[in-house]
């Protein structure tokens, strides 16, 4: 089997956030050494969402350094200079004290890649954008050597998605979705169905469908759909709009995205036999955090690559796990050096509560 497609990338991820959590999440599931730093007195996301915390950060290593003291600031940069990526939260103030911007990083390593989350770091979508960005950066650095940074926000995320809506704006349409009535979601006997129509002929063939005349009212035509739909099963509504060339599709909750059996199928195409959930072994978090010990399932890689299968290989770290790993590995520190750190306090503070 070759190596991960990122197996000789290494990323520093400094950030608290679900969106940068989530996007070196996508590094390290493709084999990228990711080393997660925490202060000292651990990680907000740790405490506040154990659960969350412990899906975000599989296959990563987990470092505490106290970046208020100048020891813990120049290790930090150290271990910059030995990544590719650095990941950090807009306006972070433990950062901003340390003086730890784009341009100390950038010292510690010329052509080190910078990535900055800034609006929307609740939103895991934008950690996808922003994995998807610093990989571009790769690609542009390994063909001129220079790094750079990258900056990326849920905002323009957002609008870059809606093109159809802003083309319909700019061009002074009333209303910038160019959905048609009846689109939305509706209830049915058992489930339910989102239905969107995009043009005068889909209208035509969903009028069919459902037995509603040509003539009638947007109301009348939602109310028709609305009956029509209450008597069905919601994947059979579905099927049979699809067939008549009406988008439609079943929607799903927790319970059945967990059960589908499209994301439960083994074979070639899911990549070594697995599903897409995968079990997990789970240390437990404490007494502090609901979590326990034991197996958990996890959400898998949303692709598959038929050379270099990607799967969860850790699950998420304890707190300052592997602090004494990386300082000897990746710097090159001994067991006196690294236990002179931790008495002082610069490594492995404490960390009341977490896990």
């Amino acid at each position: 089997m070759l190596p991960l497609p990122l197996g000789l990338s290494r990323v520093l991820d400094l950030t608290g956030s679900i969106a940068g959590a989530t996007a070196t999440r996508f590094l390290a599931d493709l084999g990228a050494e990711v080393v997660v730093v925490e202060a000292p007195d651990g990680s907000a996301l740790r405490r506040a969402e154990p659960a969350l915390f412990d899906h975000l950060q599989r296959n990563k290593l987990a470092c505490a350094v106290d970046l208020s003291q100048p020891e813990g600031r120049d290790l930090l940069l150290r271990l910059a200079a030995a990544c590719d990526f650095v990941f950090v939260d807009a306006e972070d103030a433990r950062l901003a004290a340390a003086g730890l911007d784009h341009e100390a990083f950038a010292g510690a390593r010329a052509d080190i890649i910078y990535v900055c989350v800034a609006l929307g770091r609740d939103r895991p979508g934008l950690g996808v954008a922003a994995a998807a960005a610093a990989l571009t950066a790769l690609f542009h650095r390994r063909a001129t050597g220079e790094g750079g940074r990258v900056d990326v926000s849920f905002p323009r995320l957002a609008a870059s998605l809606q093109s159809v809506a802003v083309v319909a704006a700019s061009a002074g349409a009333t209303t910038a979705l160019p959905d048609l009535p009846p689109s939305g979601c509706y209830r049915c006997a058992e489930g339910a169905v989102a239905v969107v129509v995009r043009s005068d002929e889909q209208l035509r063939a969903l009028r069919g469908v459902i037995g509603a005349p040509e003539a009638g009212d947007e109301p009348a035509l939602r109310n028709a759909l609305a009956r029509w739909l209450a008597g069905r099963e919601a994947d059979a509504a579905a099927r049979a709009l699809l067939d008549a060339g009406v988008a439609a599709q079943a929607l799903l909750d927790l319970e059945g995205v967990v059960a589908d059996p499209h994301l439960r199928a083994r074979g070639p195409s899911t990549g070594s036999g697995r599903s897409f959930f995968e079990p997990v072994a789970q240390a437990g978090a404490g007494p502090s955090t609901s979590l326990r010990a034991g197996v958990r399932e996890m959400e898998g890689l949303p692709y598959r690559f038929s050379l270099t299968p990607a799967h969860i290989r850790l699950p998420a770290p304890a707190f300052g796990e592997h602090t004494a790993a990386v300082l000897s590995d990746v710097l090159g520190l001994d067991d006196t050096e690294i236990e002179a750190l931790r008495a002082r306090g610069v490594v492995d503070g404490s960390a009341s509560g977490a896990q």
